[in-house]
């Protein structure tokens, strides 16, 4: 709860009320002007107010500081962290619009490099335009293919997917690993690992 409260404000606030209860204890004890404390029959002596003036201005010195001068940063979100779940936000949206939405033309210009790697071993050419024409070319052979997200990692500046392809309907999924690496917000490379059907499922448990 503490944590949640605009602490650079209240101290603003509170850097103005004691310049200015300050500067009104100064007064009164070079005034050498005596009051009452409130609600008590207790009578401030010029000197207590020049001690309390002091206080007053200290502790107007720290909230003044604390405030205007200190450059406050966010200790709960980590700056790593941060980039770390932007470049996962970076590779879902490119997923989504490139491969499960079907458009990779817009996907590519979107959130990829010009100089983009990719890794593909059966592609003849690794640059972005050699592996659009690619997509475009498996979408058009299969046009009901579908990619699902399954899980994703995120390291730095990796991202790991592990997508369920379908070619067609009906059809058993593929297993695919897509590794993404993000380099001031483009994606600059990618690598896959790609896993057909198994003719055969001994394991109980499934690869998604």
């Amino acid at each position: 709860m503490l944590k949640k409260l605009p602490w650079q404000d209240i101290c603003k606030f509170l850097s103005g009320a004691f310049f200015v209860s300050a500067g009104v204890l100064f007064y009164l004890y070079q005034a050498h002007v005596s009051v009452p404390l409130l609600g008590t029959s207790f009578i401030a002596p010029p000197e207590l107010s020049g001690g309390r003036s002091i206080v007053h201005t200290l502790l107007f010195v720290t909230c003044f500081y604390l405030g205007f001068l200190r450059k406050w940063t966010s200790k709960t979100i980590p700056k790593d962290y941060k980039d770390t779940k932007t470049n996962r936000e970076i590779v879902l949206a490119f997923y989504q619009q490139g491969l499960i939405a079907m458009q990779p033309r817009l996907a590519f210009e979107r959130y990829a490099s010009p100089d983009f790697i990719e890794h593909k071993p059966d592609m003849e050419l690794g640059t972005r335009e050699a592996t659009i024409r690619y997509l475009e070319q498996l979408m058009t052979d299969l046009p009901g293919a579908m990619w699902e997200v399954v899980r994703t990692v995120a390291e730095e500046e990796h991202v790991v997917l592990h997508a369920r392809f379908t070619p067609v309907k009906g059809a058993r999924p593929y297993a695919i690993a897509d590794i993404f690496r993000i380099d001031g917000g483009l994606i600059v490379e990618h690598w896959d690992v790609v896993a057909p059907p198994s003719p055969v499922q001994h394991n109980p448990n499934s690869r998604f």
